[in-house]
């Protein structure tokens, strides 16, 4: 008898019969704040791994999304439709298209307006890519919350300067809290120092509406190395948890060293 193929499927989303081109969803009633390739692909990539995104040309609130499997398609519609951002009410639906093309596919100029996210160079920003990381981060898949965990935070930088990098995109942070990451790890029984360009601490932020912390996401949800998530508890339920276990928290301007 052969082997079953080692392949996860969280069972929460294990949907059925989805056609295979059913990839690409299209996103209407896209606001300003987030209507560019790299925005929607910080946002839709929490929900699974994005190949391409198009804002169209004759309607600029609208967009494609095409994602690697049609699974992952369905769990940011699931979880993104009516989702409310400055005003405006995303409509999430799968597109009559297969997949997404670039200009340059059907003989027109390159733009700004379309862009690939398949290339080696984004296989670190992929939460979904190996069966281990889906195992990891498919848990963790919950509708939009004003609550985020972020990692990937450059060393030297304090829970202060996190919420600084907000509150100068006008975005509003009610609190924000760091917790040190250990400097060793178990590695087959042996505890083995980490590299010294390990990120030494991880944040919650607590934004003050769903709102922010939707386009909190968007907008750096994948840059200078940070990778952000949405958080199912509040920040004091955390910072509580965090006590409990022991955590080292770093507050306010504090640097962990």
């Amino acid at each position: 008898m052969a082997a079953e193929p080692n392949v996860y499927i969280d069972s929460k989303f294990n949907y059925w019969n989805l056609p295979t081109k059913a990839r690409v969803l299209l996103i209407s009633n896209v606001p300003q704040a987030i209507c560019q390739p790299d925005l929607l692909y910080n946002l839709f990539s929490f929900y699974g791994d994005v190949e391409r995104v198009k804002v169209l040309r004759n309607k600029n609130n609208c967009s494609l999304v095409e994602f690697s499997t049609a699974t992952f398609a369905c769990i940011a519609k699931d979880h993104l439709d009516q989702t409310c951002i400055r005003g405006e009410k995303l409509v999430v639906t799968f597109s009559r298209f297969a997949s997404v093309r670039m200009p340059e596919e059907i003989g027109l100029p390159g733009d700004l307006n379309t862009k690939d996210y398949s290339g080696p160079e984004y296989q670190k920003f992929r939460r979904y890519w190996s069966e281990e990381l889906k195992k990891n981060n498919m848990r963790n898949i919950i509708i939009p919350t004003s609550t985020v965990h972020i990692s990937g935070l450059q060393n030297g930088k304090s829970p202060n300067d996190v919420k600084r990098l907000f509150d100068d995109f006008g975005l509003s942070v009610v609190d924000c809290f760091g917790v040190e990451v250990k400097s060793k790890k178990k590695k087959d029984g042996q505890v083995v120092p980490l590299p010294p360009t390990t990120p030494k601490m991880f944040c919650y932020v607590q934004f003050a509406t769903v709102d922010d912390g939707l386009v909190g996401l968007s907008k750096f949800g994948n840059s200078a190395g940070m990778r952000i998530s949405f958080a199912k508890d509040n920040l004091e339920s955390l910072k509580k948890n965090c006590i409990e276990k022991k955590l080292p928290l770093i507050i306010g301007d504090q640097i962990p060293v």
